[in-house]
């Protein structure tokens, strides 16, 4: 009876060591010098600013209309968009880059990389690079993976590229929407310090609402900019 208590007591100072020692590898592992940031949601603290950010996978509807209303607002976005986008619609990305907005590293393929290897995380995001710096002499500082999944390798992936990787904490939800109306309400329901928000080039309602976006968000004190100006706090 003595010894079956003297083998519990080991046994569970055993199983703490190894939980302390795991709890120090993590440690470790989130201050290793170099190791990829987190993806960022929203840059909290930083009051003032919000970042308006437009996906463009397909095609360029309503691209030309949203471009208007941007330069008669005086705001400067973000544009994810993927390589095959680039390459068929150049103009479209010179267009963007030329009304001093920046474009954001959407992968190629567009198809979710959350469990993709390592070689073909690579891939992803270089060809896209490759595409962009061949067709419009550019590099995105930013990164977004598809469908915004990710793990540890694709942070790393994008980190060692040079592109932080950048989420949402406002989703708009355009596409989906039954009305512009309800595109609003929730946009003015979530905006907040720092918010990243996600539209999409080609919602058929978002050109309309796009001006009344950015009028309530300045009348809350918050102006719109790009990801890399939210990121800048000086």
């Amino acid at each position: 009876m003595a010894m079956l208590a003297v083998k519990a007591s080991w046994g569970k100072l055993w199983w703490g060591v190894l939980a302390g020692l795991a709890l120090l590898f993590l440690i470790a592992l989130k201050t290793v010098p170099g190791a990829p940031p987190e993806p960022l949601y929203f840059v909290p603290g930083n009051p003032g600013k919000v970042a308006f950010t437009f996906e463009a996978l397909w095609g360029t509807e309503g691209l030309e209309e949203i471009l208007a209303v941007l330069k008669r607002e005086g705001v400067h976005c973000t544009f994810f968009v993927t390589g095959p986008w680039v390459t068929r619609h150049p103009e479209s990305a010179k267009a963007i880059i030329g009304d001093a907005h920046e474009l954001g590293n959407h992968s190629c393929s567009h198809r979710s990389l959350l469990y993709a290897d390592e070689e073909e995380i690579t891939r992803e995001i270089r060809e896209f690079n490759r595409i962009t710096e061949a067709l419009l002499e550019y590099r995105a500082p930013v990164f977004r993976p598809p469908y915004g999944a990710y793990n540890g390798l694709i942070l790393a992936k994008a980190h060692r590229e040079g592109q932080r990787t950048v989420l949402w904490s406002l989703d708009s939800r355009d596409w989906i929407s039954a009305s512009g109306e309800e595109i609003q309400v929730r946009f003015k329901e979530r905006l907040q310090d720092g918010a990243i928000v996600l539209f999409r080039v080609g919602a058929p309602e978002l050109p309309g609402i796009l001006p009344e976006l950015i009028k309530f968000a300045r009348e809350r004190g918050y102006e719109p900019v790009k990801v890399s100006q939210l990121l800048d706090r000086s």
